[in-house]
């Protein structure tokens, strides 16, 4: 069986996110392939999330089938410079072909694989861009602490046509809302799918489908990428009721990437322990209404930096610099935020529909 190299190598690349420690179980740390009537079929599996990755190739007559271990063939393809790889099967050994180079794998029982069944459950449609775009404005969010277990995760809701998407460490949060293409009557009670699994979704082309039950979801897009990930099994925040009713006490807007280059002026000066950033929301003046951040450390020195933009309001609260330059980096679009204060209450930021709240330094 021959293959075009760069194409398996960038079939391997999809699915080995999902393979699994090979000392755990040696199958794991393979890549099973299937090849027939013009697709070949990657797959790997770590027992929580499997991946599975198709396209389209000139496999000839008869089928090839081969677990091997992913790692070491991806080695092989990525240091060869010729254009197709050969590969044969003689019992327990593969012997892959490249430009002048011969090598020998051992492979395992094809059987020895876990299956990945076709899932079952409510199925929003949703566009790759859209979805992704989504996921980054809130993942970051997601705890990585393991005593927080079931905040490890983003949780996935769906109601009216409409897709909801919220993580938090119980820090901050962030939140997204979009619409979905199967209509008000799929339904998804909230659901917490691990970050790790989003993180795999990467590249994702066309229309994805969402596939949720109880125990697990399912992402499928029109590029052949298949993904099947458990579900955290733990109750997610009310977070709900940590959202402020009101409107905060003094606000501004501004474009996210000028403040965050702002942020990271003022960053340079903020002492490493205990992560505090000044930020006062001045008098209006002659400029509009005044930012002023600021940093301090006993040993480097303080920074003040000044911006001007539109707003009402004054105050001043502490903030972890990496919080705030995470959430205005997340925004994919330069869109304007409103940056709203509530004394010594949570700070929000809005932009479009994405919503984030990050709680003060005390």
């Amino acid at each position: 069986m021959r293959f075009q190299r760069l194409d398996l190598l960038a079939g391997l690349g999809r699915v080995m996110p999902a393979a699994g420690k090979e000392a755990a179980k040696p199958v794991l740390g393979c890549v099973r392939i299937t090849a027939s009537n013009g697709v070949v079929e990657l797959e790997c599996t770590n027992l929580e999330q499997h991946i599975r990755y198709r396209f389209e190739a000139d496999t000839g007559p008869g089928v090839f089938k081969a677990l091997v271990n992913a790692s070491r063939l991806a080695e092989i393809l990525r240091r060869s410079t010729c254009e197709t790889v050969a590969c044969g099967l003689d019992g327990e050994t593969l012997t892959l072909v490249a430009g002048g180079g011969r090598f020998e794998l051992p492979v395992h029982e094809v059987a020895g694989f876990p299956e990945m069944p076709e899932a079952s459950g409510s199925t929003a449609t949703i566009g790759a861009e859209d979805l992704a775009e989504a996921i980054t404005s809130v993942i970051y969010c997601t705890a990585k602490d393991a005593a927080r277990f079931s905040m490890m995760g983003v949780c996935v809701s769906a109601k009216g046509g409409m897709l909801d998407l919220v993580a938090t460490d119980g820090r901050r949060l962030a939140k997204t809302q979009m619409p979905h293409g199967s209509g008000p009557a799929c339904e998804i009670e909230p659901t917490v799918v691990p970050g790790i699994a989003w993180r795999m979704c990467q590249h994702l082309a066309g229309m994805v489908q969402l596939t949720i039950n109880k125990r697990e979801m399912q992402v499928r897009d029109e590029s052949g990428f298949t993904l099947r990930t458990l579900l955290i099994d733990g109750k997610f925040p009310d977070y709900k009721a940590v959202i402020p009713k009101d409107k905060g006490k003094a606000w501004r807007c501004f474009m996210a990437q000028e403040l965050a280059t702002c942020v990271r002026q003022a960053q340079v000066m903020v002492d490493r322990e205990s992560l505090r950033l000044e930020v006062e929301f001045g008098a209006t003046g002659p400029g509009g209404a005044s930012i002023l951040l600021g940093g301090k450390s006993a040993s480097a020195g303080s920074s003040q930096i000044t911006t001007y933009t539109d707003g009402e309001g004054t105050g001043v609260v502490n903030l972890n610099p990496n919080y705030l330059l995470e959430a205005l980096d997340s925004l994919a679009n330069p869109e304007e935020v409103r940056f709203e204060l509530r004394g010594n209450g949570p700070v929000t930021l809005t932009a479009g529909s994405v919503y984030t709240m990050i709680m003060p330094q005390t």
